[in-house]
């Protein structure tokens, strides 16, 4: 009896602990090369990398336009066949991809000079965004070795470049040299995917009303999906802007250390998307998951922090330590992100998609009129404190959207 309520706890528990230690391997990447840049090259110079950071993760958000979520709807709610879903969303995404690449050149060519390699850092992204998108079929079908895999496979493919660039290249060349890693990767993995039979795309599901579909769906999404990219960058470029790289490159070392928790709380969203939304459908009273799953919010928040403490004196450069004292701050804001995760499924859930950007668009708005007051008045503590607000006015407009949609479906 004790061996089948083992069984049945493994097998209940193996998919979303899967995720998170995938998660977890694939994340603990960037605080290993965090530590090692931060002791080779100046702060001010950090600053300037995590700012082409910035511009990668923006291109990513941008490209994507949150297509991942169209393939789990699709295959998890809708049961509709994942290579019907995934070859309409992957044609989207290319067409996508070409219109927003015309509209950046012209773009570069009449208003940006700048000398970070902009084409190159897009193509970097593009590569990224590809597998995101593809890869979450894996996610929808359940498939966590596969998912785990493919991510990391990329996350080495960025340390080992870097770590090329920064001890027998040139730091000058690291994006070149994470462009040329990318595509070999990618190249080994078209050929696994010939060789195992696994396709990319099927004509035969093609259609135009699809990738249409595909297309408004991703414009919907759109605006949710670049608030993340805001609250990750648009601070930082504020403190470039008023203050200096050294704080740039300071503050993103704190909030290197606090994604800690935010890795973990997307890592199990991961798992926690498709479960909670089968048991919606199930008609299953989710208040008491709901409940256990914020407490477990809280505590992730809380050794996020006691762990900030031990890396900022442990692994990072003394001139680093000042920057220490907003990392509650952020982790607080993050842990409103987890919490945010537990409730954004209901809008999914009741078909509501349209209605997705209305919080993100809304808590935006908070931040990016308070970010740059705080950081001219409060320094980087303004940004931390920016950050905070954002995601907590995200998390409280999801609420009142959520009883809005249940009151409307008379629940």
């Amino acid at each position: 009896m004790i061996l089948l309520k083992s069984n049945f706890v493994f097998n209940k528990l193996k998919e979303p602990f899967g995720y998170l230690c995938g998660d977890i391997l694939n994340k603990a990447i960037p605080f290993i090369i965090l530590p090692i840049v931060a002791n080779y090259i100046p702060i001010d110079k950090y600053g300037v990398y995590s700012t082409e950071v910035i511009i990668f993760s923006f291109f990513c958000n941008f490209l994507c336009m949150g297509l991942q979520a169209k393939i789990i709807v699709d295959v998890v709610r809708k049961k509709i066949v994942t290579e019907d879903v995934c070859s309409n969303v992957i044609v989207t995404f290319i067409l996508s991809s070409f219109i927003f690449l015309v509209v950046f050149y012209i773009v570069k060519c009449f208003f940006l000079s700048s000398e970070v390699n902009l084409t190159i850092i897009f193509f970097c992204a593009f590569i990224q965004s590809f597998i995101n998108i593809f890869i979450t079929k894996y996610q929808a079908n359940r498939n966590v070795k596969s998912f785990v895999l493919v991510n990391i496979s990329y996350t080495l493919a960025y340390f080992i470049a870097l770590l090329y660039s920064l001890f027998y290249n040139s730091w000058n060349n690291v994006w070149p040299n994470i462009l040329i890693s990318y595509s070999i990767l990618s190249v080994l993995f078209i050929i696994k995917c010939f060789f195992y039979h696994e396709v990319i795309l099927n004509k035969k599901y093609i259609s135009t009303l699809k990738v249409k579909d595909s297309f408004i769906f991703g414009l919907y999404q759109l605006p949710h999906v670049l608030s993340s990219w805001v609250r990750l960058g648009y601070d930082r470029l504020i403190l470039a802007g008023l203050l200096s790289m050294t704080v740039v490159g300071g503050y993103s070392a704190a909030l290197q250390v606090c994604l800690i928790s935010s890795v973990v709380y997307q890592s199990l969203n991961k798992f926690w998307t498709p479960f909670f939304i089968r048991k919606l459908d199930e008609k299953t009273n989710v208040k008491m998951i709901i409940t256990l799953g914020a407490g477990g919010v809280i505590l992730i928040a809380i050794i996020n922090i006691l762990f900030g403490y031990v890396y900022f004196n442990v692994f990072l450069p003394s001139n680093y330590m000042d920057f220490y004292n907003i990392v509650p701050i952020i982790c607080i804001a993050y842990m409103f992100q987890g919490l945010y995760f537990l409730i954004v499924n209901y809008i999914y859930h009741y078909d509501f998609n349209k209605l997705i950007s209305i919080p993100s668009v809304g808590s935006i708005v908070v931040h990016i009129i308070v970010a740059p007051l705080a950081i001219k008045y409060l320094g980087y503590y303004g940004a931390a404190i920016s950050l905070l607000v954002s995601w907590f006015s995200l998390f409280i407009i999801t609420i009142l959207l959520v009883f809005y949609i249940k009151r409307e479906r008379n629940e």
